[in-house]
């Protein structure tokens, strides 16, 4: 129907929630076929917030399959886009989850540096959970 209207962006949203409910059932990968046509569309729209938002689901999806190297270069990419829009409170969430790859690469001086960097970020918003959050996460990785 979206493409009946030519609607784009209900397009790529559609795609986007396609990826999320093969993600909730670990059909990892449906999950980067429906993404990777989601991240098409929104790069073409232009629309940030989402191409931000997929960019970090690549990068889940790439943990999933044991390629964390590939993890790392799209949570730097989408870093940069959530630094760009503003949008602080997701930039937060992906500094954990930039620190949980840092993590996984066996590179704890990174790790450490981003996790500082996102509770600086959470204190600064004064976003409480997301800074729970790093601080549980530097305890599990004993950083």
């Amino acid at each position: 129907m979206a493409r009946q209207i030519k609607d784009q962006n209900l397009e790529c949203n559609i795609l986007g929630n396609i990826t999320n409910s093969y993600i909730a059932i670990d059909e990892i990968l449906n999950a980067r076929h429906y993404l990777s046509k989601s991240l098409e569309l929104s790069q073409f729209t232009g629309n940030k917030q989402a191409e931000s938002s997929q960019l970090g689901l690549l990068a889940y999806i790439c943990l999933s399959s044991g390629q964390p190297d590939q993890a790392l270069k799209h949570l730097k990419t989408a870093i940069e886009i959530k630094e760009f829009i503003a949008d602080y409170d997701e930039l937060c969430k992906l500094y954990l989850n930039l620190m949980s790859t840092y993590e996984i690469l066996g590179d704890k001086v990174n790790a450490k540096s981003t996790a500082n960097a996102g509770i600086e970020l959470a204190v600064k918003i004064g976003n409480k959970q997301r800074e729970n959050e790093i601080w549980t996460a530097l305890a599990i990785y004993n950083l």
